[in-house]
């Protein structure tokens, strides 16, 4: 899952080096809809958020494609984390459903850590991802702020460093601040 969206990021940037943007718009096009496949095969089914990110990347990659402007393909991603932040947000603040502990009951199971580490219990594990829930959308926002001044201001490379390394940068220290109050010492 950690992929997803990833590999038009990664075609984009490969074939724009090589042939020209129509081409590596397309290119992110086809691993998008590559990604999508996966993901109905590996998991028998798509939830909103990859319906969504897929219909954004189309959507986007098409505006780019018709304006002659990588900028929109750049800042999909960027658009896909405020959505996902502000569902985080809504349903936990107006609903008091925790999005992130209900997908990670689903797609991985409650006991996955504990399979590695019998300290990390069930209540464990729910605490974690409540707090995620409630901390990870702010990081979202700021991300996305950044993901979005680099698609404007700097070069391809600059703006996939952000995109990409920068997004697992920032889930590693929220997770290390929520882990670091939560787990056992």
């Amino acid at each position: 899952m950690l992929w997803i969206g990833i590999l038009p990021v990664i075609a984009f940037l490969i074939l724009d080096s090589y042939t020209d943007k129509k081409k590596a718009l397309l290119g992110a096009i086809v691993l998008g809809l590559g990604e999508f496949i996966f993901t109905l095969i590996q998991f028998g089914s798509i939830d909103y958020l990859t319906v969504l990110t897929l219909l954004l990347l189309l959507v986007f990659v098409g505006i780019s494609l018709k304006t002659n402007n990588d900028f929109y393909f750049k800042i999909q991603s960027a658009v896909v984390n405020i959505i996902l932040a502000l569902i985080l947000i809504v349903s936990q603040y107006l609903f008091g459903k925790f999005i992130l502990l209900d997908g990670f009951i689903k797609y991985v199971g409650i006991n996955f850590f504990a399979k590695y580490n019998p300290a990390i219990t069930k209540e464990i594990t729910i605490q974690l991802l409540e707090a995620l829930n409630t901390q990870l959308p702010w990081w979202l926002f700021i991300h996305s702020a950044l993901t979005i001044y680099a698609a404007a201001k700097w070069n391809k490379w600059l703006w996939a460093i952000i995109r990409i390394p920068g997004l697992y940068i920032f889930l590693f220290f929220v997770m290390k601040n929520i882990a670091a109050g939560i787990l056992p010492k």
